[in-house]
C-alpha cells in the first residue's frame, strides 16, 4: 500500500539557539516511555499511527519477513551513554502520523519534493520488542512507500 502525504511547515527552535541559551530541549520531568513499557492500551494504539522515515538503505528485508533497522546509536554519534534511549538505534530521519488510512503528515522538510516519495520509505511498528533489545526489527506489511504530495502547506 502506498500512503499520500500532507505536508505542513512546522516552525522549529533551533537546537543550536537552545544550546547556546543554556536552556534544555526537554522541559519538565522527561516522562518519555518505549511502547513496551506502556500498559496502557489507549495510548499503545495510538502509537501504531505514527511512522518513521527511513532511507533505503537503513531498512534491509530479512528472509523471516521483517525489516532489520540499519543505523547508529545515539552513543555512536556522540551522546552520553547515560542517556536514556541512547543505546537504540536511531535510523529514522523524520516522522508523521496518520490523519486517513492513506494520508501521513509530516513537516515540510521532511517531504519537499516528488523525490523524496522514492528515497525513503515509512515504518509504522519502530519500536524496540524488549526493553533489553537494542535491534529492531519492522513487519514487512508496517512498511509504506509514499504514493504522491497531495499537498504543500
Amino acid at each position: 500500500m502506498k500512503l499520500k502525504f500532507l505536508v505542513s511547515f512546522l516552525f522549529l527552535i533551533s537546537f543550536s539557539a537552545l544550546a547556546n541559551d543554556g536552556q534544555k530541549v526537554i522541559y519538565g520531568k522527561d516522562d518519555r516511555e518505549d511502547v513496551v513499557n506502556v500498559f496502557d492500551n489507549l495510548l499503545v494504539d495510538k502509537s501504531r499511527s505514527t511512522a518513521g522515515m527511513f532511507s533505503s538503505s537503513a531498512l534491509s528485508l530479512q528472509s523471516n519477513g521483517f525489516y532489520k533497522v540499519i543505523g547508529k546509536t545515539l552513543v555512536e554519534r556522540g551522546w552520553c551513554s547515560s542517556e536514556r534511549f541512547s543505546n537504540q538505534i536511531t535510523a529514522p530521519t523524520c516522522s508523521g502520523f496518520l490523519i486517513a488510512p492513506d494520508v501521513l503528515v509530516t513537516a515540510g522538510h521532511c517531504v519537499s519534493r516528488s523525490s523524496d516519495c522514492k528515497n525513503y520509505k515509512w515504518a509504522f511498528d519502530y519500536k524496540i520488542a524488549a526493553p533489553s533489545d537494542i535491534t529492531t526489527m519492522i513487519p514487512k506489511n508496517s512498511v509504506y512507500s509514499c504514493k504522491a504530495i497531495i499537498a504543500l502547506l
